[in-house]
């Protein structure tokens, strides 16, 4: 089951504190969290690509751009069986891992809004407090 923007779900993470460690998040895997947003709380999710260097991570905001749903199969779970790409539950559009463009599905050339991220210490943290479209 998804979180959904009205489910309480987990506390949500503060501005200022580390979503997950570089060693959470594996190449290939995505993970997703409820951070403090600008005006209420938002989901969003990381990604790392399975040929990740170094401290390569993207995040975006849990939101479809094709009907605002969340994108997860299941809490957590964002990318296709090879982990080559990102896929809504919802309809099936696919998005490519490091733009968040859509090549697939009922929203070709709409993109998931990214989440601005900062590693540090090899930890990762949200920048720019996120907010939904």
């Amino acid at each position: 089951m998804s979180l959904s923007e009205t489910d309480p779900g987990p506390a949500s993470i503060p501005a200022g504190e580390p979503l997950c460690t570089l060693g959470d998040l594996a190449p290939g895997r995505s993970k997703g969290f409820r951070v403090e947003g600008e005006e209420t709380p938002v989901l969003v999710f990381l990604v790392r690509p399975n040929n990740a260097r170094d401290d390569e991570v993207y995040g975006y905001v849990n939101q479809c751009a094709h009907r605002s749903t969340p994108l997860d199969w299941v809490e957590g779970e964002f990318l296709d069986a090879e982990s080559k790409t990102i896929v809504c539950a919802t309809h099936g559009a696919v998005f490519r891992i490091e733009d968040g463009v859509c090549i697939e599905g009922p929203c070709p050339g709409k993109s998931l809004q990214a989440v601005s991220l900062e590693v540090r210490g090899g930890r990762i943290y949200v920048s720019t407090a996120p907010r939904y479209r």
